[in-house]
């Protein structure tokens, strides 16, 4: 099939046409991929992945496909016909081209976070869940500039990689102490190990968030493997996080404020982190 379209410039992306033509139904299949939701910037919401979505699109312009922020780093048009249109180099991870449904194929990518405590980690997209973390699991993701992580609720890691269009990660070499897979397809999560002496807390035992599937240790000593984040907290007592925080940087170097209750130093060659009073 032969479509006339406006060129496609060097970074494959399409061209700007001079005017948007007519709008068209076009059906977006996103079931393939890990993320549970997406939209099409910036002529939609939010949708369901776990469906097929059918979307009215402007043809001769670019759009663009969200999982979350930022976008997906490839666009594709709707042709003057109503049909899909993108660059042929796009094929590994879209499929409908010249037909009136868009599959988002998504590159098959490894992530594996099994020296991690918990559930793993979560790649931050839009409606992703506890049952979205990952402990060791090949799943299709799109390329992007960047991609976030969390090791638990509410708080992304320092950490972000790149998923190039040919199914390669790729970071900047600071994070070399705690990741690995940098231009392959596999990602893996390492850590720094700490260990958490909570018995002089005045608790019941420690629990280290934000780490998802971590449970309370009624001993007061837990061991975790972080990510560097800011700030870690502990909870020493059912249903009470407590104040003082913690944090831990690239380097693998855990601190905290001056006057917080907390003494660092090792233990068999693990950094230790001992509560020295109340909190």
């Amino acid at each position: 099939m032969v479509v006339v379209l406006a060129a496609v410039g060097a970074a494959g992306l399409l061209a700007p046409s001079a005017a948007a033509q007519a709008e068209f139904q076009v059906e977006i299949d996103a079931r393939g991929l890990a993320a549970r939701l997406f939209s099409v910037y910036p002529m939609t919401g939010f949708l369901d992945s776990a469906v097929v979505q059918t979307v009215t699109l402007p043809s001769g312009v670019d759009h663009r496909i969200w999982t979350y922020s930022p976008a997906a780093d490839f666009m594709f048009r709707v042709d003057g016909a109503g049909n899909i249109d993108y660059p042929a180099e796009f094929e590994h991870f879209l499929d409908g081209d010249g037909t009136n449904r868009l599959t988002l194929v998504g590159l098959p990518v490894t992530v594996d976070a099994r020296y991690l405590p918990g559930l793993g980690v979560l790649p931050v997209q839009a409606g992703n869940t506890r049952d979205d973390f990952i402990s060791h699991e090949t799943v299709r993701l799109l390329p992007s500039t960047v991609y976030y992580w969390q090791q638990g609720s509410g708080r992304t890691v320092n950490f972000r990689a790149a998923l190039r269009r040919d199914g390669t990660w790729w970071y900047d070499a600071r994070f070399d102490g705690y990741m690995a897979g940098r231009g392959t397809g596999t990602l893996t999560f390492y850590g720094y190990p700490l260990i958490v002496d909570a018995r002089a807390a005045g608790g019941t035992g420690v629990l280290v968030h934000p780490v998802a599937g971590l449970a309370f240790d009624t001993s007061g000593v837990q061991t975790v493997v972080l990510l560097p984040a800011d700030p870690y907290h502990l909870q020493v007592r059912a249903g009470v996080v407590a104040e003082p925080d913690f944090r831990l940087d690239d380097n693998g170097v855990f601190s905290f404020d001056a006057g917080a209750p907390f003494a660092l130093d090792t233990f068999d060659g693990l950094t230790r982190l001992t509560v020295t009073g109340p909190i």
